[in-house]
């Protein structure tokens, strides 16, 4: 399902962010970061949050519509 391979493509990238915010922190501890990187840094994973909660709830969606289309009370992923 293609809604299942971006859930999981974004959260790849959300952890790839992860990792680099790390860094960025450890430069501007060591005085050689600038905040401004910092900051963009953590605008994107706030952005990517977004865009999965987005994502969570069109699977979610998604599944009701299929459940609906099928009547049936069990829960399937299309």
């Amino acid at each position: 399902m293609i809604l299942l391979e971006k859930n999981q493509l974004l959260k790849q990238a959300d952890s790839i962010y992860v990792a680099y915010l790390t860094k960025a922190e450890l430069r501007i501890r060591l005085g050689e970061g600038i905040l401004l990187e910092k900051t963009t840094i953590e605008n994107q994973r706030i952005q990517i949050a977004g865009q999965l909660k987005q994502l969570e709830d069109a699977i979610e969606n998604e599944k009701r519509q299929f459940q609906y289309l099928i009547n049936t009370k069990n829960e399937f992923i299309p």
